[in-house]
């Protein structure tokens, strides 16, 4: 794999470069996510996982593998919006039902 840039150790192949320029991200926004992602999921390329973070009602996607060695490199990136009618989480969903019972409890004394 050609990488042809690095950022904090982090290295990019030019396709990656490309699609940040034409979706208005920054090398700083892509380390961001891969750093400190909120999830990951395998990709479809052998080795390599799909890290994103929710940011500003969009969902940055940005598809890394390790080379041989301990050098990551970012093949591609994304940008989804995020619809506003997600389906809540079972732990928001259990949060907020505890909550209410709680409320509930109370008012009865």
């Amino acid at each position: 794999m050609v990488s042809t840039a690095s950022f904090k150790g982090l290295y990019f192949t030019k396709h990656a470069l490309e699609r940040a320029k034409e979706r208005g991200l920054s090398v700083s926004d892509i380390w961001s996510v891969w750093h400190n992602p909120q999830g990951s999921k395998k990709a479809s390329t052998k080795g390599a996982f799909i890290y994103w973070r929710n940011h500003q009602g969009k969902r940055i996607e940005v598809v890394a593998k390790k080379e041989e060695g301990s050098r990551w490199v970012i093949i591609s990136v994304w940008v989804r919006r995020i619809a506003s009618f997600q389906k809540e989480s079972f732990l928001d969903f259990l949060i907020r039902k505890l909550l209410l019972y709680k409320l509930t409890i109370n008012r009865g004394r």
